[in-house]
């Protein structure tokens, strides 16, 4: 279970390194449902962003990123980044 946290941890450390921590706090929605643990609306909300859907951002690591903190499964996306 520790694990899991410190992986969805680098995720939100990843996305404030890519877009700055004042631009990650605006994802008030999935904020909250990672303050819910809920990781199926927490996907949702964060691929329904400007992060995911504008052309200017990476709209791979918008879903890797996503799919990380929904299922809280690193591999293989984190030893491609070297987190595992």
């Amino acid at each position: 279970m520790i694990i899991v946290i410190y992986i969805r941890k680098a995720i939100l450390i990843s996305m404030c390194f890519q877009m700055g921590p004042e631009t990650v706090a605006t994802f008030k929605k999935a904020l909250d449902a990672i303050s819910k643990g809920d990781w199926d609306k927490a996907e949702i909300e964060m691929l329904d962003s400007d992060w995911h859907n504008d052309p200017r951002q990476s709209k791979t690591r918008a879903e890797e990123h996503a799919q990380v903190m929904k299922t809280g499964e690193c591999a293989p996306y984190c030893s491609l980044k070297g987190w595992s």
